[in-house]
């Protein structure tokens, strides 16, 4: 029997009185790293998945209610209802426009620069994406769950992602210190941002099979203007 388990990550105790009874609360202690948000959890996905014997496994924000219009349950019904798949995600129901079909259009409208950084990043991976022309499902807010062998392969590109950063100085002043313009919280750099995007491409590009559940959110259905 296929052993799922999706865990929702928060950081204060008067946020569990607001968490969906589907998933397993689970507290992100890490607060001297708290600019990083659900990344420090994130990286210890593997840790996570093997401490609970678990075959398929993922993680949502806290925020699920104020973003999701569907129980947790429906996510997990997903998944049991999509074997053959190695990813399953929550995707945003969206306006046919230039800004919401590419999750770096999205993103550069509100991380000005994104797109050029996701770009480089592809290039040196290897990808053949483009990041501003190619359509590319929405997951945002990291609300998605993975097979164990997807959750290795995605965190050992990840890695990659880093080596990459970490020897360029430009890159790496962007992603750890620059900040992305978030407009909830000046300080933020831009790797959250990448983080979050970054699934749907690591998906397509590596012809990774995956199914989504559709949601709706007014954040990707009223009009911008730039």
């Amino acid at each position: 029997m296929t052993k799922t388990e999706i865990f929702q990550i928060y950081y204060e105790d008067a946020q569990e009185s607001i968490l969906d009874q589907a998933f397993t609360p689970l507290m992100n202690t890490n607060t001297d790293q708290i600019q990083y948000r659900e990344w420090t959890v994130l990286y210890k996905s593997l840790l996570i998945g093997e401490q609970r014997d678990l075959d398929i496994w993922g993680f949502t924000s806290w925020k699920w209610s104020q973003k999701i219009d569907r129980p947790g349950s429906d996510f997990l019904k997903l998944i049991a209802g999509q074997p053959d798949s190695q990813c399953w995600f929550m995707e945003p129901v969206t306006r046919e426009d230039n800004i919401f079909d590419n999750p770096w259009r999205q993103g550069d409208f509100c991380h000005p620069g994104l797109i050029k950084l996701a770009q480089t990043i592809f290039d040196r991976l290897g990808y053949k994406l483009n990041a501003e022309t190619d359509k590319l499902p929405n997951c945002f807010f990291n609300y998605f769950a993975m097979t164990k062998e997807c959750w290795t392969r995605y965190m050992d590109t990840l890695d990659k992602v880093k080596e990459i950063v970490d020897a360029d100085p430009e890159l790496s002043h962007m992603m750890y210190v620059q900040p992305a313009e978030y407009n909830f919280d000046k300080s933020l750099p831009y790797w959250i941002f990448f983080v979050e995007r970054f699934i749907t491409s690591f998906l397509v590009a590596e012809n990774i099979p995956y199914s989504t559940l559709k949601y709706n959110n007014s954040v990707f259905i009223h009009e911008f203007r730039r």
